[in-house]
């Protein structure tokens, strides 16, 4: 994760790789399910630090997850029953000082562009509720709409975000099932690097009030850490203690399908990306006519 966050940012910061000139907000889960999360933290840290004035990295349910799980081990609360408790909480939180826990447990999840009309938060918004007014629980964790308009932490059949009817436009990530998610009033970059998809980064340039001006950058992840279980759960793969764990072992064959047919879509986009270079080079040369779709 850590080498695909790099990558990421040294194609957005282009040749000079400095953020001296940009704004960067991270919208959360920064740490969990990769082989380094507490690297991975650390160095979109110091890239908020570099960057412009109000940049921020906001809190999502695990970094939230996270908080719960130290202070509840601060309360003396016994680790197996703590909240949000796993190999993953436990190797981050022993591996981040004191001073990085305090600093993280004065992120916000929440941030307004009010420059570009949007608002940034870890998961979604409740509607007609004033952004001051928006619970935490909502801000990091929704991702549908249940049958009474409710938000839901649940890959439920409706996107909150299919359904936000603006005027300020969201831009959130935290749901990755649906990957890349463009609605009228609503950006959702989440897309699965952790399972092998890709990071996503959504570029708002100076005075753009409209995604009509923004820019997507993304990059491929290199490695496959987790895969969703049909439960919602995942499952650990390689390395990473971060994924919650089914109930099925780490290489089962289901995990070893998945693998293969995510390796499989990317070499068929691989594929096809060449084969619309040789056209268009085809075309340039006074090629075949044909039209790229």
């Amino acid at each position: 994760m850590r080498a695909t966050e790099s990558t990421l940012l040294g194609k957005l910061a282009f040749s000079n790789r400095s953020f001296a000139r940009y704004r960067v907000v991270f919208v959360g889960d920064v740490i969990s399910k990769g082989p380094d999360p507490v690297a991975s933290l650390r160095l979109a840290r110091n890239t908020v630090a570099a960057a412009a004035a109000g940049s921020e990295i906001l809190v999502g349910n695990h970094e939230r997850n996270l908080l719960t799980w130290l202070k509840q081990r601060d309360q003396g609360v016994p680790a197996g029953k703590r909240s949000g408790s796993g190999e993953g909480n436990r190797m981050t939180g022993e591996q981040l000082t004191r001073g990085e826990v305090e600093w993280l447990r004065g992120r916000p999840d929440r941030l307004a562009l009010p420059e570009h009309n949007a608002i940034v938060a870890h998961a979604g918004l409740r509607a007609g509720v004033p952004l001051a007014q928006q619970q935490h629980a909502d801000l990091t964790a929704m991702r549908s709409l249940d049958a009474a308009g409710l938000p839901s932490p649940t890959a439920g059949a409706v996107s909150w975000a299919a359904s936000w009817r603006g005027p300020t436009h969201v831009i959130f990530g935290h749901d990755s099932r649906r990957r890349l998610q463009l609605h009228p009033f609503a950006t959702g970059i989440d897309t699965g690097c952790v399972y092998g998809g890709q990071l996503t980064a959504l570029v708002l340039p100076e005075g753009s009030r409209s995604r009509g001006d923004w820019r997507l950058v993304a990059v491929n992840a290199t490695t496959t850490w987790c895969y969703a279980g049909s439960s919602g759960g995942t499952a650990a793969i390689s390395r990473s203690p971060n994924c919650r764990r089914s109930q099925r072992p780490a290489g089962s064959n289901k995990e070893e399908r998945h693998q293969k047919r995510e390796e499989g879509k990317r070499e068929k986009h691989r594929r096809r990306d060449e084969a619309k270079k040789a056209r268009r080079e085809r075309r340039r040369q006074g090629g075949d006519g044909t039209v790229d779709k």
